[in-house]
């Protein structure tokens, strides 16, 4: 893995919590790096069945986000949905509004006042 890809998978893992948010929050088995980008697995069942994502960085500097459903060890991938030209301070919503699923706590206010 050269650098600029382990910058760019680094940043956007980052971007969306970290890893350990990620596992805790919707049950990530595997994160993998590519040239472009990161690919995410997990196993947090939503309605759309939505199991996979990969987010690319794109020539513009925005992001495009794929939705996989992947069955059968990988013999069965079926493409949910197609976000693109996605900002980087919309990568967490987009992700939670085509899976439902949520990447963050809820941040409590005068919790601890």
């Amino acid at each position: 893995m050269n650098t600029h890809t382990s910058t760019v998978a680094e940043t956007i893992l980052s971007q969306l919590g970290g890893f350990k948010i990620l596992r805790t929050m919707i049950g990530v088995t595997h994160v993998l790096s590519s040239d472009r980008g990161l690919d995410i697995r997990f196993t947090a069942r939503n309605e759309k069945q939505v199991n996979h994502v990969r987010i690319e960085l794109n020539a513009r500097d925005c992001y495009d986000v794929t939705f996989y459903q992947i069955r059968r060890g990988g013999l069965d991938c079926k493409v949910i949905e197609k976000a693109c030209e996605v900002d980087a301070e919309d990568l967490i919503e987009t992700i939670c509004d085509t899976t439902g699923l949520t990447l963050a706590l809820p941040r409590v206010v005068g919790l601890n006042a």
